[in-house]
């Protein structure tokens, strides 16, 4: 198999697996009354193991990083602030509306990332960006609150949370 039909498998089962989740997630909570917070520490806590055991299968240097102590502080700022809390957000919305909201509210991150470039580089959008930030922006006002401004389809608590999470996804996709 090509390297680059190699690199759509893995895309592809990479969004299955994701995609499906948040799904596995909310059934979690729902029918076995797991917690978000329970959930994020064993989904953290085991891929971290198993990604930690492939790396050294593979003769990796899996703990070099602790040697850099910038690396070091880079990597926990990461792991708290991005990995940890991306996680936790996501699932806690999930916890207090559903998947598909979670999902939704999450991806707001692109929204984020761009105003957040806009604003810090003090360049004005283009007229393209400008419209799919306000496409999205439109539809989460229509998921929240069905058209009517006055009321909220969702929670209130969802709603922050979910918000949170696109600022947590944006922070986890841009730190460096």
């Amino acid at each position: 198999m090509s390297l680059a039909k190699q690199g759509m498998l893995y895309v592809l089962v990479a969004s299955i697996l994701w995609g499906s989740s948040g799904v596995c997630a909310q059934y979690l909570m729902e029918h076995l009354h797991i917690s978000a917070g329970w959930l994020t520490m064993s989904r953290l806590l085991f891929s971290g193991i198993i990604l930690l055991m492939l790396g050294f299968l593979q003769g990796q240097p899996v703990f070099s990083v602790f040697g850099e102590k910038k690396e070091a502080i880079k990597l926990f700022i990461f792991s708290l602030c991005g990995t940890l809390t991306v996680q936790f957000t996501f699932l806690v919305t999930i916890e207090k509306s559903n998947a598909a909201t979670g999902t939704i509210l999450q991806f707001l991150s692109p929204t984020v990332i761009v105003t957040w470039f806009a604003l810090t580089r003090k360049k004005l959008l283009g007229v393209f960006v400008s419209a799919a930030i306000l496409t999205s922006l439109a539809g989460t006002f229509l998921l929240v609150t069905h058209g009517n401004p006055t009321s909220l389809s969702i929670s209130p608590v969802a709603l922050i949370w979910g918000i949170a999470s696109a600022f947590a996804a944006a922070f986890y996709s841009t730190y460096s």
